[in-house]
């Protein structure tokens, strides 16, 4: 697998939340020249344990990020993780105001006793297969 070149625009620090303004955001996006956005994300439900498995958020349900995340979804769900599919979503600013191909990839459900394990045992080989996912996507 070829390397592939990250830029993290939040981050968790001292249990205290930093994230870069939209502006900033976009400026480090033109800057890099990259080829592709990922956001990583976990998911949520109404109940604990009400769900559990990853998806993948795309603004498109066509073209390279339609693919990626297709492909992301394949190799998280090796791991064990329920592959609940792609979903197009229109109204995520991350995905619509991109000018590349974004996707949103939700990592789990936070509330989902099966995913926190799978994601606090599995921390690395997630990464591994979210880059698998991306660059399957990039060799196509």
């Amino acid at each position: 697998m070829r390397w592939l070149r990250l830029a993290m625009t939040w981050s968790l620090q001292e249990r205290q939340t930093y994230m870069i303004h939209r502006q900033e955001k976009r400026r480090l996006e033109m800057k890099a020249a990259r080829t592709s956005f990922v956001s990583l994300h976990r998911n949520a439900a109404t109940y604990p344990n009400q769900y559990n498995g990853v998806e993948t958020l795309v603004y498109n349900d066509s073209g390279i990020a339609y693919d990626m995340a297709e492909n992301v979804d394949a190799e998280l769900a090796k791991l064990g993780f329920e592959n609940l599919g792609v979903e197009v979503r229109k109204n995520l600013a991350v995905l619509r105001r991109t000018n590349m191909p974004a996707i949103l990839v939700e990592t789990g459900f936070i509330d989902s006793d099966k995913d926190n394990y799978l994601f606090d045992y599995n921390f690395e080989q997630i990464a591994d297969a979210i880059a698998r996912g991306i660059d399957e996507t990039i060799r196509a």
